[in-house]
Formats: C-alpha cells, structure tokens, sequence
C-alpha cells in the first residue's frame, strides 16, 4: 500500500499539471469577435480600436474576415484597405463581387484601426475582425501555471511533515499525572487547642 501511494501521488500531480495546461491552451486559443460592417448596416469607414492588454503593447494575433453580397446585382468591383492610425496601409485588397475574398491574418499592434470598404452600388458586406487577446501570453500562461501547481504539491508535502513533528512531538510527552481524588486522613488524635486565660466555653445566660 505505501509503494502504491509513493507513485500514486505524483501521477496525481502530473494529471492535474496537464489538466490545466489544457484549460489555458483553450481559454488562451478563443477569439473574441467584433463586427465592422453587417449587411443591414454597411459604413465605407469604420474605426477599430486595438486595445493593448494588461498594459503591454504586445501584437494580438487576430483575423479578419470580409464578405460581399448583393440582392440586385450579379458582378460589381469590391475590395477593401486597413489603415494603422490614419497614416500607414497594412493591408489591402480589391476584386470582383464573384470572387472569392481570402481572411487576413497578421499580428495587430495595439492601437486605432480604420477600415475603408468600397464597392459599387447595391453591393453590402459583412466584416467581422476576430481578436485573441489572451494568446499573446499562451507560454507565459503554462509556464505559471505548471510553477503554481508544482509549488502546491511541495507545500502539501511541507505541510503534511509539520503536521506529523507536531503529533509526534505531542505524543512523546508525558502525559500530566492526575490529582488525587481523597486527601490521606492525618494519623492520630487531632490537636487539641488550650483555650486562653479568661476564656470559657460557658456562658451566662441572657437576662
């Protein structure tokens, strides 16, 4: 049983340490999406406003995925361009309403964004940037995680010697002896007190 609790223990540990590895690979890979133009509302500019997270201005992964669409028309010119901080084009692209538009992916600095959409009329078209904010600290995430929980099964195992020393320390002192529950009984006539001069025992009655 001891052998079995040597290994059992540690397997534990490593189940949990790869348990948790997993829920952050997940939590760390989810995208948070954020519409920029739909077809029931389609703008030529919209802003789009990379925060920077936990205040380190690290890229965020992120793609962006564009679609055109028309009711009316069969064919027209379409396309669209990024721009970073009003200034520098990061990506652009141009073609017809029957092709196919390719998803952009790159690393976005944190900062403001304008997207600008053109395409000819009774043409729409939905727009969607999908950001992960937390995969930009995925390593550093399991690097923690493993050191936490590698910290607690050492601090189990701590705790659990200090709890043993203090038991054994308790058991190897003596116990208290136990008071005695009747007083030994002198031996002997007691003492008997001479009353003093002066002093009798009989009184004279109260007139």
């Amino acid at each position: 049983m001891t052998q079995q609790r040597k290994w059992f223990n540690p397997a534990l540990w490593f189940v949990a340490i790869l348990l948790i590895n997993i829920i952050w690979a997940n939590v760390a890979g989810q995208e948070a999406p954020y519409e920029v133009n739909t077809r029931e509302q389609t703008e030529p500019y919209r802003e789009i406003e990379v925060a920077a997270l936990a205040g380190m201005s690290k890229a965020i992964p992120s793609r962006f995925d564009v679609s055109f669409f028309s009711e009316v028309v069969d064919d027209g010119a379409v396309g669209y361009t990024v721009y970073f901080e009003n200034t520098t084009e990061v990506y652009t692209w141009s073609g017809q309403l029957s092709d196919d538009v390719p998803t952009w992916e790159a690393a976005l600095n944190p900062g403001m964004y304008t997207v600008h959409t053109h395409s000819d009329n009774d043409i729409v078209v939905d727009q969607t940037l999908h950001l992960q904010p937390f995969d930009v600290y995925r390593i550093h995430g399991h690097l923690l995680m493993t050191i936490l929980l590698i910290g607690l099964a050492y601090g189990e195992v701590l705790v659990r010697r200090v709890i043993k020393q203090v038991q054994n320390s308790r058991a190897s002192k003596p116990a208290p002896a136990a008071p005695p529950l009747f007083k030994p009984v002198a031996e002997g006539m007691p003492d008997i007190v001479a009353p003093e001069e002066g002093d009798t025992p009989w009184r004279e009655p109260i007139r």
